[in-house]
């Protein structure tokens, strides 16, 4: 079991760093999931996200920053950059997917019950060109 481990860790790395200029090292583990299981040529279902979940453990010693983020609302995305995100920038990710790159300020408070101050202040913290953050 510890060599499939690594082997589907080498793929989720390939996968990772082949998506990075298009998501900015973050990416939704359903979506890695399908992906390594296309590049395996695998169907769907017989990789899962909890073996996703631990050959990204097996990667950790190595140092490279792979981690599983919980972005609320029952979402999780792979982080493949070394940056750590806060938990608003994780929430203000979540959102932005959801809702096709695009957050505004009152997605934030009536969806997560953020002040519209809190709203402003991490939207303008944490836009970037990967996501358009509307205040």
């Amino acid at each position: 079991m510890g060599d499939w481990q690594y082997e589907l860790g080498v793929q989720i790395v390939d996968v990772c760093v082949s998506t990075r200029e298009r998501n900015g090292g973050l990416i939704e583990l359903g979506e890695l999931v399908r992906m390594v299981g296309k590049l395996r040529g695998v169907e769907s279902g017989v990789i899962t996200e909890e073996d996703v979940v631990q050959s990204i453990k097996t990667l950790q010693p190595l140092g490279a920053g792979y981690q599983v983020i919980d972005v609320g609302g029952g979402k999780k995305m792979v982080r493949s950059v070394m940056k750590e995100l806060d938990d608003d920038q994780g929430v203000i990710l979540a959102e932005a997917q959801a809702e096709g790159g695009r957050v505004v300020e009152e997605i934030l408070v009536n969806r997560r019950g953020w002040t519209y101050e809190r709203a402003r202040a991490a939207a303008r913290e944490y836009a970037s060109p990967r996501w358009t953050l509307l205040a």
